[in-house]
């Protein structure tokens, strides 16, 4: 399964319409969106309860979406096409702790947001 679901939105206000919270992702709506060997209506494209804390950033550096994801590959990916469609996101990162329990301790610190609570992981 791979899924997300938007927790957190720094681009729209909560009375706008573009208000990405509680968005949970579906499957696409023409073929060439989805991904190869899956079809349109396949359930696989819907958010199942994981628990993957990431965040899309643009190429600025800029935040623009917490999310949760069900896996670290195909979630991730069709979050981040999401998120370019929607807002310009082109990075994911992931939360230190989601990326410890997945991965343990991150090799390239240099990876690690200056803070220290986020890792890069895909862009």
């Amino acid at each position: 399964m791979m899924g997300f679901k938007i927790i957190r939105d720094f681009v729209s206000e909560k009375d706008e319409d573009t208000y990405a919270v509680g968005r949970e992702s579906k499957p696409p709506r023409h073929w060439i969106q989805g991904f190869v060997g899956k079809e349109l209506n396949d359930p696989v494209y819907s958010f199942n309860n994981g628990e993957i804390k990431v965040r899309l950033l643009d190429d600025d550096g800029g935040i623009h979406y917490h999310a949760l994801v069900d896996d670290d590959d195909e979630s991730c990916e069709l979050l981040l096409r999401w998120g370019e469609a929607m807002s310009g996101a082109v990075v994911i990162d992931m939360h230190i702790d989601s990326y410890k329990a997945m991965y343990g301790e991150p090799k390239y610190t240099k990876l690690l947001s200056k803070d220290g609570k986020w890792y890069s992981h895909m862009s």
